[in-house]
C-alpha cells in the first residue's frame, strides 16, 4: 500500500474569472449610461403638459397637448394661457404663488376649433435658481368620455328609460328644488298625482309594445302641455306625476287640469291604431296640504283615488 503525500490531500480550488469577466447575466438589468433627458420623459408622456412663463404666458406644449388641443407651439408660445387653458367655473380658489395641492382640479381645454374640452390639470410652480416663482406647469388629462359616461350614468338614475320622464328618485330631487324655491319666493307649489285609466287593457288587446308606445305619446302630450320649468316624472307603471312649480293661486290648477284632460284625451295613434285613454287626477298644494314631498305626493294620491271613486260611482248610476 502506498503512502498518500501530505500535498495529495491539499483540496484543489478552480480559479474563477472575475464577475466583469463573465458579462452580465442573461435577462440581468443593465442600467443605461445616460438617463433619458427631461425632454425625451416629456415627449413620451401621455399626459398633456402645458408650461408658462412668469407673466402666464404659455412657453412649452409637449405632444400629448398638441394632439389633445390641435395647437402647434409656433401657435401658442408667447400666447396668454388663458386663450388654451381655463379654470373650470367650480373652481374659484386661486393658487398662491409657490404653493399648490398637488390634486386634479377641473379645468376648460380650447382646443384649435375653439371647442372647450373638459381636463382635469395638477398645477405646480416652476422656481428658479434663487427659489423664485418663473411660471407654472399644468399636466392635463383628458376627462370627456369619463364626464360624458359619467353624466349618462347620473340621467339614468334620476330618468325613466322608457320615456325620458323623472323616475321618483328625480321627481323628490326636483320637488325639494321647487319647494325650497316657492318657500324663498312665498309662492306655492301644485303636485298633481295622475293615473292612466285603461292601461291593462291596451296591453291585454294590443300587446305590450303598444302599451309602451302609448305611455310614451302620454309622456310627450304631458310635457308640452306645462311650461319648461315645470316638472314631468313616471313614477309608476301608469302613474304619472306633475309639479308644477312658483304658482301664485290654487286655482290656477282646475285650468290645467282641464287642459291636461282634453290633450289626453284625443286619439294617440300607436302602431296604426288609434287609441283612446282617460285619466284621473289628484292635485295637493304647498304649503296648504304638506311640507314635505312624502307628504304632498301622498295628499295628491289620496286626491287622485278620490276622483277615481267619484268618477265610478258617477258611471254606476
Amino acid at each position: 500500500m502506498t503512502a498518500e503525500s501530505p500535498a495529495s490531500r491539499i483540496p484543489v480550488v478552480a480559479t474563477l474569472p472575475a464577475p466583469a469577466a463573465l458579462g452580465p447575466r442573461p435577462g440581468a438589468f443593465v442600467p443605461a449610461t445616460r438617463p433619458p433627458t427631461e425632454a425625451a420623459i416629456l415627449r413620451a408622456l401621455s399626459d398633456a403638459v402645458i408650461t408658462t412663463d412668469g407673466h402666464g404666458r404659455v412657453s412649452y406644449l409637449n405632444p400629448a397637448a398638441e394632439r389633445l388641443s390641435g395647437w402647434l407651439p409656433s401657435d401658442l408660445v408667447g400666447v396668454p394661457l388663458s386663450r388654451v387653458l381655463r379654470r373650470d367655473a367650480r373652481r374659484s380658489r386661486r393658487l398662491d404663488d409657490g404653493h399648490d395641492d398637488g390634486q386634479p382640479h377641473p379645468y376648460v381645454l380650447i382646443d384649435r376649433r375653439g371647442r372647450p374640452r373638459p381636463v382635469e390639470a395638477c398645477e405646480s410652480v416652476l422656481t428658479d435658481e434663487r427659489g423664485g416663482s418663473s411660471g407654472r406647469v399644468f399636466v392635463c388629462r383628458d376627462v370627456g368620455a369619463a364626464l360624458a359616461l359619467s353624466q349618462a350614468m347620473s340621467h339614468r338614475a334620476l330618468h325613466d328609460p322608457l320615456t325620458g320622464l323623472a323616475n321618483r328618485r328625480g321627481l323628490l330631487d326636483r320637488l325639494h328644488e321647487a319647494i325650497a324655491s316657492a318657500t324663498h319666493a312665498g309662492t306655492s307649489v301644485a303636485v298633481c298625482f295622475l293615473d292612466v285609466d285603461g292601461m291593462k287593457a291596451v296591453n291585454d288587446l294590443h300587446g305590450h309594445d303598444a302599451g309602451d308606445a302609448l305611455l310614451q305619446s302620454i309622456a310627450n302630450r304631458l310635457s308640452t302641455s306645462v311650461r319648461a320649468t315645470d316638472t314631468v316624472a313616471r313614477i309608476g307603471g301608469d302613474e304619472f306625476v306633475v309639479v308644477l312649480h312658483r304658482m301664485t293661486h290654487a286655482d290656477d290648477t282646475a285650468a290645467v287640469t282641464t287642459s291636461l284632460t282634453r290633450r289626453l284625451a284625443r286619439p294617440h295613434t300607436v302602431g296604426g291604431r288609434r287609441l283612446r285613454i282617460d285619466a284621473s287626477m289628484g292635485w295637493a298644494h304647498f304649503p296648504r296640504d304638506g311640507h314635505q314631498p312624502p307628504e304632498l305626493l301622498r295628499a295628491a294620491d289620496l286626491a287622485m283615488y278620490a276622483v277615481k271613486r267619484a268618477r265610478a260611482a258617477t258611471a254606476a248610476t
